[in-house]
Formats: C-alpha cells, structure tokens, sequence
C-alpha cells in the first residue's frame, strides 16, 4: 500500500462530479455515494479532487517515496477521499508554523500533518474526530551526551531543538525553559535531528513516532524517554466547508468501525506504542 493511489470513478458515476468552490457557480453538485450509504453536498477547491496540504517529509506519517507521496496520514486520507468518490488527491507541500493559516485561507481543503487537536488551532480551523493519540519523547546524541536519559537531566547550559509551531515546542517552552534549558526552534523537522546529529543540541523534542522513525535511521540517536502529553491528531478541515467535515468524520468512522483504519495501522506502527489506536 505505500504508493500513491490514483482513485478511479466508476463509469455509472463518471457523471455525477462535485462542484468545485472555484467555478463560480453557486449550486454545489452531490457527491457520489459512498460506502457507507452517505451522500453528502461537498465541494472542493479543484472539482472530483481533495486537495491537502502538509508539511512534508515528516515520516512515517506523510513523506515521499519514488516521487510519490506516502506514510499513514497519506494512506488513511486517500481513502477516505476514495470514499467519497473523489477522483484523487493532491498534496502541497507548506510549512508547519502556516499551515493552519493557510487552510483557513482557503489554500486547500484539509490539512493532514500529523496535526495535534488544540484550542488554539480550533479558533482557525475545524478538525475531524480524532485519529490518532500522541505523546511527545527526547531524543539524545549517545556519543555527545550519554549521561542524558530523561527531561529531568536537562539543566542550563544544554539546548533542546524543536519544531517551529509545534505541541513540542509549546511543551519544551513551558517545561524546560523554566529549569534554564534553551529551546531552539527549526523550520523543518528534520533540520532538529540533523542538528542532534552534529552535537548542536543536547536533545530533540518531538512526536514519539517521529523521533522512533529517526534514530532507527541514523546512528548515535537514541529515543530516552517518552513524554504523555496526551495528545490527539485530526485531520484539519477549512473552516467555511461544514460539510466536508461532516463527510470526511463520517467516511473515517466507518474505516475505525470496519477495520480498514486498523489495517492500515498496522501496517505503519507495527511496534506502536500502546494506546496510539482510534478505537471510537
């Protein structure tokens, strides 16, 4: 499954297209029928495609392999756009600390970015029922800083890296800066393990599936200790398509209540850590 899929219509509802907002025209089309029985008045930006921003690469939820998108978030939101009868999917590539920005700007329809649920980001866009429970976790450099094994260890002098706009870094802020720890901030993700690597920082702070896909990549990084920040990712939806929202809750329900959602789990977190499951 980690290739892009192209969603193909059947030929008795090649006819039936969802009105794209950007036509002009004021009466919206029904989408198709979905699996589940649902049809929905939705539209989308480009007509017959969902279009969904993310800031990529961020494996394992959403990267490029062979040119191709790919990752959970890709395969969990293709489906359910496959639900929906959309012809396909298209993902631009945004920065993380804009990314809801520019979803409530219309810039696309979703966002899936392995994106935590907060009042915060609320206030700017809709999310969908939660699909996913996260917890932060610090990595260290073996070789620099063996002696570190958990945020209790961390003291002035030392340097956590972060992500720009993210929970950790919000974490990091308010945990860490308090006991005379820096928090630096990066654009990129990767930039923050890059620069673990060179011993710049002390340690990173980011989401537990990141940092486990990271140091499994690149030798000398070690996951020390994970961080319960009981989290929950949604899918962001633009805050003026109500009915989108409603159709993409409904479509990832029905993946949850009919093992779709399971499979496709456990196929990316095959050693996930407990409790990370949408179960309802």
């Amino acid at each position: 499954m980690r290739y892009r899929r192209t969603i193909q219509l059947i030929a008795g509802l090649a006819a039936l297209m969802i009105m794209s907002t950007g036509c002009g025209d004021d009466d919206a089309e029904t989408a198709p029928e979905s699996p589940t029985g649902t049809t929905a008045e939705i539209t989308t930006l480009e007509q017959g495609t969902l279009t969904v921003g993310s800031d990529i690469p961020f494996p394992p939820f959403e990267f490029r392999e062979g040119g191709e998108e790919t990752g959970f978030d890709v395969e969990v939101v293709e489906e359910i756009a496959s639900r929906l009868g959309l012809a396909e999917v298209t993902w631009v590539d945004t920065a993380f600390d804009t990314i809801f920005v520019n979803l409530a700007g219309a810039q696309f329809d979703a966002a899936a970015s392995a994106t935590t649920i907060t009042p915060e980001r609320e206030e700017m866009v809709n999310f969908t029922i939660p699909y996913y429970r996260a917890q932060q976790a610090l990595a260290i450099n073996t070789d620099a800083t063996p002696e570190i094994q958990s945020t209790d260890d961390l003291s002035e002098g030392d340097t956590v890296a972060v992500q720009r706009g993210t929970t950790g870094e919000l974490w990091a802020r308010e945990n860490l800066e308090g006991q005379g720890v820096e928090v630096r901030s990066f654009p990129e993700a990767l930039d923050t393990y890059t620069a673990l690597e060179a011993a710049n920082v002390t340690g990173v702070i980011f989401d537990e599936p990141s940092v486990a896909e990271e140091v499994g990549r690149r030798p000398g990084l070690e996951l020390v200790e994970p961080i319960d920040t009981g989290e929950e990712y949604g899918f962001a939806v633009n805050p003026d398509n109500e009915a989108l929202l409603e159709a993409m809750n409904t479509e990832l329900q029905a993946m949850i209540d009919d093992g779709t959602y399971q499979q496709i789990y456990d196929e990316w977190f095959p050693e996930a850590p407990a409790g990370s499951v949408a179960t309802e």
